[in-house]
């Protein structure tokens, strides 16, 4: 009996945690409690209603109610009916009756029992070994269609369902249970299942499913089915849980920014792509330019360098046609270079050309001969002028010898100028080829064909200076293209960088942002809204029976499958038989007097 007693006892104190919940104080309460009794396998055999009323004292309550048989069970006023309402004659107390109803629970059990793996009525099962599985399967009668995110969807009122039954520990071992907890008091253990039928058909939510039921299984020697206890409730959400989504307007936009923002992100880095190929194919141009620029400054120092040793050893004509055509074809190959590097090195050559004595002892014979063509050219008028033909033979021959040697020494520094300058940038561009081809055989013509043989060592001077002009250029094209090719390939892993940036931002966006901003906008909001949706039919579900507008009501289910003992030793404990035997109500509150 004391076994009994422990045992009802922590099964009464796990329920009423659940059930026997504190009701707030409003001017009008209805709170309801459905007892039923149910069958082994779950169906309704009787049920009882029963209703507390309170109304802050006042002598007079209406109320509203469907059910039959209406008992007031406290003793404290009567009711009479006015159209479908009760009128309660309290004298200023609460109200507590019950009745019985033929309407559908809002929640059903389907009890389902195995040994071994194999289902079989209870009453077969008592007094058995095996492997014991007792699945309750639970059925949510209670439901609206609402409308969520623009669609009509069928909503459940959200019960939260506890089982509790307890197993000795003497005949049962290895005891398992799905959606709950196993309770050791050093007797029994106390097996308490909890289930919230509807919520995953509500939710949508794969982790939810599963939730519309309890499976117990365990190993016996002596099956005996213990009594099953079951509580419901609607309370499972309230307006307080919709506190976790009083900043998700801010969550929702912040993450409506953040995936805007690496959308930008995407979109630069992309750009940045772009521009790295573009540079990159631009360096390659450069050095690739910078590489044939030293090739042809090369090949015109060799060719330059022939023609100072041909010069050298050749009193003769200074350019014959061979030479002549390789500087051509040199000047016409060369390779083409931008405008500003063109007029540095052009200046370059100039400058280092008309600062070397050589170029500046012509100048000199120059600017002699100029003054000798203009003191001859006057000279010549004034023989003119006296009709002394002698004299003008004399002085005409005079100012030819000096205009002969002016030009002579005119073209001298015309072929060092140009020879420089046009030597050195005849690789530039397609018009410098045509130039440097014009240029170059007018030079060499007039060299051979006007050039004295005592000029020859001032034009090889000149063409030394030329040739360490040519030298430092191509010193200096050499350096550059050395450090272009250290540049380029900086560029180029700059470049991988880049893109190993922007495929890493694009798969940032695409697996991180764009799933999170999937999942906050899509799945979240959509629980959200689902979940208050739920929450209103909690609040406007409140009882079954009806109810007075303005009351407030709650309401909680008690389900209980009786226990079936071995009939072996069942009169062992005739006492606890008798009491077993007992009315359901009675035994509830033969609980609280024990």
């Amino acid at each position: 009996m004391k076994n009994k007693f422990l045992k009802n006892m922590t099964i009464w104190t796990l329920i009423s945690g659940l059930v026997l919940q504190a009701t707030p104080v409003w001017a009008l309460t209805k709170d309801e409690t459905i007892y039923a009794k149910l069958n082994s396998n779950g169906e309704v055999k009787n049920s009882i209603i029963s209703e507390h009323i309170s109304d802050n004292g006042k002598d007079i309550i209406r109320d509203k109610s469907m059910l039959n048989d209406i008992t007031n069970v406290n003793g404290n006023g009567s009711y009479r009916k006015d159209n479908d309402e009760l009128i309660w004659e309290t004298n200023g107390k609460d109200i507590y009756y019950h009745g019985t109803t033929k309407e559908e629970l809002p929640i059903n059990i389907k009890v389902s029992y195995y040994l071994d793996d194999k289902e079989m009525d209870v009453n077969d099962m008592i007094g058995k070994k095996g492997k014991v599985k007792i699945k309750l399967e639970y059925n949510n009668n209670s439901s609206k269609i609402v409308n969520v995110n623009g669609k009509n969807e069928k909503l459940y009122t959200p019960f939260i369902v506890a089982t509790v039954m307890t197993l000795s520990n003497d005949n049962n071992k290895n005891i398992n249970i799905s959606n709950g907890k196993i309770i050791d008091n050093g007797i029994n253990k106390v097996i308490v299942g909890i289930a919230s039928p509807g919520l995953y058909d509500s939710l949508k939510v794969n982790k939810l499913k599963g939730l519309d039921e309890v499976v117990i299984s365990y190993e016996t020697d002596n099956f005996e089915l213990s009594s099953i206890y079951t509580a419901a409730t609607a309370n499972l959400l309230d307006e307080s849980d919709l506190d976790i989504f009083s900043n998700t307007n801010i969550l929702y936009s912040n993450i409506n920014t953040l995936s805007g923002s690496s959308k930008e992100l995407v979109r630069g880095s992309e750009k940045l792509v772009n521009g790295s190929i573009v540079l990159k194919d631009g360096s390659k141009k450069i050095v690739n330019g910078l590489d044939s620029a030293y090739v042809g400054s090369n090949t015109i120092s060799k060719e330059v360098k022939k023609a100072i040793d041909k010069l050298s050893s050749n009193t003769g004509n200074v350019l014959d046609s061979k030479v002549l055509d390789s500087i051509v074809k040199v000047a016409v190959n060369s390779v083409t270079l931008t405008d500003e590097q063109q007029k540095q090195i052009g200046t370059q050559a100039l400058n280092t050309i008309k600062n070397s004595n050589e170029y500046k002892s012509i100048l000199s014979e120059y600017n002699k001969y100029t003054k000798s063509v203009n003191d001859a050219t006057t000279l010549y008028k004034q023989a003119l002028a006296s009709g002394n033909k002698e004299m003008v033979a004399k002085v005409k021959s005079q100012l030819e010898l000096a205009k002969t040697a002016q030009t002579t020494y005119k073209s001298m520094m015309n072929i060092m100028e140009q020879t420089a300058y046009k030597t050195a940038i005849s690789t530039a561009s397609q018009v410098s080829k045509t130039v440097a081809e014009q240029v170059s055989r007018n030079v060499a013509n007039q060299v051979a064909n006007k050039v004295m043989e005592e000029m020859s060592k001032e034009v090889i001077s000149s063409l030394n200076t030329l040739l360490g002009g040519v030298n430092e250029l191509t010193s200096g094209i050499e350096t550059l293209k050395n450090g272009s090719i250290a540049l380029d390939n900086g560029i180029n892993e700059l470049s991988n960088g880049i893109n190993t940036l922007y495929q890493g931002i694009n798969k940032f966006d695409k697996d991180g942002i764009e799933k999170i901003s999937n999942l906050v906008n899509g799945d979240v909001r959509n629980i959200e809204r689902r979940i208050r949706a739920m929450t209103k039919l909690s609040n406007d579900y409140q009882t079954m029976d009806n109810r007075i507008d303005g009351t407030n009501g709650s309401s909680k289910i008690i389900m209980v499958i009786d226990e079936i003992k071995n009939k072996e030793v069942q009169n062992n404990d005739k006492a606890v038989i008798e009491e077993d035997n007992k009315g359901l109500w009675a035994k509830i509150k033969g609980l609280f007097r024990k």
